[in-house]
């Protein structure tokens, strides 16, 4: 296999991220969002932690960070997917970044109509998660990551992660449908030019389900540590992070340890 590029989730971001990179990918986040998203990298603070800001952001820094490369196989940790996604079908900026946008406004809307949130636990109850919460993500030996509404996280005992709403529970179901449709719609007659893994389904997602399995891992959970050693059994342990790189490094390094290369 060759090698594999894996495109940064919702959290990753940077100062100063992908700000060297092509000027038409953040000239369209700006545009999609209606912020100047290039001075938000460079400020952070408010603008750039709104979900509906970020998303479209990190996208674009991605597809910036990646233009001009070739890769075999893309992936990425939630929603580096779609960036991946993006990437593989090759769309051009407005395409790609209306899918972003869209991805993080129908996302902020369920958040603020569903507060909650997510915590990551050392280890996972055999019996299943707590009453109200769900798994949002498998991200290494031991390491769990819960979601659901405020109430049902009170007095769980973890790490209270950075984010705007309960992502990757049911409250998102809700999007899915107009999100499926957009994917398509932006998908329709395009080839992808590399195969495409996905945390949530843990194996290669093929052209005709793509659009179903990205809208659809917005309420499924990440199953990162799964999707790393499917990719192991198949003789892959090198990627190419792409910017903004240090939370997937991390991601890796702990679903992996030290088994893999990475670029």
């Amino acid at each position: 296999m060759s090698e594999l590029a894996l495109f940064a989730g919702q959290g990753s971001e940077e100062p100063g991220m992908g700000l060297g990179g092509s000027p038409r990918w953040l000239e369209e986040a700006s545009r999609v969002t209606g912020v100047d998203v290039g001075r938000a990298i460079e400020r952070g603070g408010r603008a750039l932690a709104r979900t509906e800001v970020l998303q479209p952001a990190l996208v674009a820094v991605g597809l910036a960070a990646a233009e001009g490369r070739a890769f075999a196989w893309v992936g990425g940790h939630s929603l580096g997917e779609l960036t991946a996604a993006c990437w593989a079908a090759d769309l051009p900026p407005r395409e790609a970044l209306a899918l972003a946008a869209l991805r993080g406004r129908r996302m902020a809307e369920l958040a603020a109509a569903h507060p909650g949130g997510m915590v990551a636990v050392d280890e996972a109850a055999a019996e299943g998660p707590p009453p109200g919460l769900e798994v949002a993500a498998i991200n290494a030996p031991g390491e769990v990551v819960l979601t659901g509404p405020e109430d049902a996280l009170a007095g769980v005992r973890g790490r209270r992660l950075r984010t705007a709403g309960p992502w990757h529970s049911a409250a998102l179901r809700p999007m899915i449908e107009e999100l499926r449709d957009a994917v398509r719609d932006a998908l329709r007659g395009r080839r992808l030019r590399a195969r495409v893994v996905s945390a949530a389904e843990v194996g290669e997602v093929p052209a005709e389900r793509l659009a179903d399995v990205l809208a659809e891992s917005v309420a499924r959970p990440v199953r990162w540590l799964p999707l790393v050693g499917w990719l192991e059994a198949r003789g892959v342990r090198r990627a190419h992070l792409v910017e903004p790189a240090r939370t997937t490094r991390a991601l890796l390094r702990r679903a992996a340890k030290e088994r893999w290369t990475l670029a």
